[in-house]
């Protein structure tokens, strides 16, 4: 709880604060996978957050060995996965593609999050039509979570739907 805390608190910027309790889980169970992805997640989180470029490129290569150390234990945690798409160099397109694809091919999450990563990669590379797509999947799957109807609703403009991107604006807001 501590880890979730930290991590999905939009009000917390600073990652250790997920960091810190992921850490503990895995030095109490190092073989628990989704344990691992809650460390790469954190330094997902510390690299977002870094004030300096050095420290987030660290954080981002131990985000990596986290999350392929999470895919080692078990390699159908697409949290891991698209976590691990999320810490790549962040002009690796077609890695991060390969992950995420892989991620949605594993075992779905509850939250649709490979989805909406997708989504987003998608679109921040031109492929509207797909990432509208996957961005409703996602939408579909956790209608609750306010990143996915704010990434989508841009989509939509994008894609020349304005009408229904406002709905989608609405929710976020």
């Amino acid at each position: 709880m501590q880890f979730c805390e930290g991590h999905w608190n939009p009000n917390l910027r600073d990652g250790r604060k997920a960091l810190i309790p992921a850490q503990r889980v895995v030095a109490a169970v190092p073989d628990f996978s989704w344990g691992w992805a809650a460390v790469a997640g954190a330094y997902w989180k510390v690299a977002m957050s870094a004030d300096d470029s050095r420290i987030a490129d660290d954080a981002r290569a131990s985000g990596r060995e986290a999350a392929d150390r999470a895919v080692a234990i078990d390699s159908r945690n697409s949290e891991a996965l698209y976590i691990k798409s999320m810490v790549l160099d962040r002009h690796d397109w077609v890695g991060r593609e390969d992950l995420l694809k892989r991620a949605l091919a594993a075992r779905r999450l509850d939250c649709g999050c490979e989805y909406h990563q997708y989504g987003w990669m998608l679109l921040n590379v031109g492929r509207t039509a797909e990432a509208v797509e996957r961005l409703h999947q996602a939408n579909d799957m956790l209608a609750l979570y306010v990143y996915t109807p704010l990434n989508l609703a841009p989509a939509l403009v994008i894609a020349g739907k304005p009408e229904e991107a406002k709905s989608h604006f609405d929710v976020g807001i």
